[in-house]
């Protein structure tokens, strides 16, 4: 079990906090009609003791309306189901947003998450 695994680092010397890979998802998307595939890794982390489920994506939408790619500030949540939930929303709220006011989405906009 993932918990199980988790209390043994918290108890184990020299480890400050960890993150226990819990689930990957690969979903295909269809933003108004731009299909772009994400990835998704939900953690397991005691890092915020109320937040225990963490997500990753492999990438960072970077649009035509962004002065940069967006980075989530807040990426735990309560439950597995809600970062799920947020990773989606993320990704697809500023291509959606570029989409609206005229522009054509492309793969371009993917910056990669080296960490992923």
């Amino acid at each position: 079990m993932p918990e199980n695994i988790l209390k043994k680092l918290q108890k184990t010397r020299f480890v400050s906090e960890s993150y226990v890979l819990i689930r990957e998802i690969k979903t295909h998307l269809d933003i108004n009609g731009f299909y772009p595939l994400l990835k998704i890794k939900i953690y397991l982390t005691d890092v915020h003791k109320n937040l225990p489920y963490h997500y990753e994506v492999n990438a960072h939408v970077h649009g035509p309306l962004q002065a940069a790619p967006y980075y989530p500030s807040r990426t735990n949540f309560e439950t597995e189901e809600l970062a799920v939930t947020a990773a989606i929303s993320d990704f697809t709220a500023f291509i959606a947003n570029a989409m609206n006011e005229g522009h054509k989405p492309s793969e371009k906009w993917f910056v990669p998450n080296t960490d992923f």
